[in-house]
């Protein structure tokens, strides 16, 4: 294997681990779905390099970075359901990718 090649792997199960323990955030606790997006992207998702997103998740991955990091500024309501959707589908990405370089 190539330094590239290792450096990729490193970047992209750094990330499947980012997006797994966000992902246990939003199944797990009490508070309602925008509170525990909020808390998945704070502290798991954010940590997450682009680089280690698989590129037909990018856009995806683009849009919710920009939502989670305008949200501040917002109140997230009927949007949180499709952001969970695309948290999980990232993740499964990561997975599909990391099995195929494995």
């Amino acid at each position: 294997m190539t330094n590239d090649h290792l450096r990729k792997m490193h970047v992209m199960t750094y990330a499947w681990e980012k997006f797994y323990d966000g992902t246990r955030i939003l199944l797990h606790g009490d508070e309602p779905l925008p509170d525990r997006l909020r808390r998945a992207w704070l502290y798991e998702l954010h940590h997450a390099k682009r680089d280690g997103i698989p590129e037909d998740q990018l856009e995806r991955y683009d849009g919710l970075r920009a939502i989670l990091e305008a949200e501040q500024e917002r109140e997230l309501g009927a949007e949180a359901p499709a952001l969970v959707d695309d948290v999980l589908s990232i993740l499964l990405a990561l997975e599909k990718a990391l099995a195929k370089r494995g």
